[in-house]
């Protein structure tokens, strides 16, 4: 596990005490591969390098959390959707973006899905991208001041890209983005997601968080047991 550090303080920051973490830079070597490495890799036998690389350090951050809750217990197969199957009773998240990968992990008793998304903050979003992934409600609250317009809208996509991976397991719901509406606060670094028309939530909007660090943009959301969603 040479390269990775568990990211305690910042995933703590984003998550809160229940959820686990491991950051890795992609700067580094790839790790030779294990047994259950190398059968991972056969999901990605015909990808480029640099997607290969990416895939196989965000495994190697996943293990190591899962190891540090004493939940490693062999290959985390991939999905229809192409999302990690984690083990029986644990739920997790695995991203990469720019320089860095990372996973986080919770017992399933303690957490009902999480999400966890990394991008680099430049380049900001194509126009094109942005006009597919902001709603109106969204354009209408960007900031005046085109920097700060920029990251929100970065954000944004970001913390839709965390509640796909949240609630995709336990409720195998296709979002779209146009499906979820965020609201957030740069000051704060916190934010609120709304489901829309067809995707039942019956209690307060789900409640996430961002962090900038190394010119990296670091978003989370954990899907708690009581949240209200079907």
């Amino acid at each position: 596990m040479g390269g990775l550090a568990t990211g305690a303080g910042l995933i703590g920051r984003l998550f809160g005490p229940d959820v686990t973490g491991v950051m890795a830079r992609l700067d580094g070597a790839t790790p030779d591969p294990t047994p259950v490495q190398a059968e991972e890799a056969r999901y990605i036998a015909n990808a480029v390098p640099r997607r290969r690389h990416e895939f196989l350090i965000g495994r190697d951050c996943a293990h190591a959390a899962l190891a540090a809750i004493g939940r490693d217990d062999g290959a985390i197969a991939v999905g229809a959707r192409r999302q990690p199957l984690w083990p029986t009773g644990v739920v997790g998240s695995i991203a990469h973006g720019g320089d860095w990968a990372g996973a986080v992990v919770a017992p399933a008793e303690q957490a009902r899905g999480l999400g966890l998304d990394i991008e680099p903050l430049e380049p900001p979003l194509p126009p094109e991208v942005a006009d597919l992934v902001l709603i109106d409600a969204e354009r209408r609250r960007l900031p005046a001041h085109p920097p700060q317009a920029r990251l929100q809208a970065k954000v944004t996509y970001t913390a839709k890209e965390c509640v796909f991976k949240a609630l995709y397991p336990s409720t195998g719901w296709f979002l779209e983005h146009s499906d979820v509406e965020i609201d957030l606060d740069l000051a704060t670094g916190r934010w609120n997601a709304t489901l829309g028309e067809g995707f039942p939530q019956d209690g307060p909007p789900l409640s996430g968080r961002f962090e900038v660090v190394g010119g990296h943009l670091f978003t989370a959301v954990l899907v708690a047991l009581n949240d209200a969603i079907a």
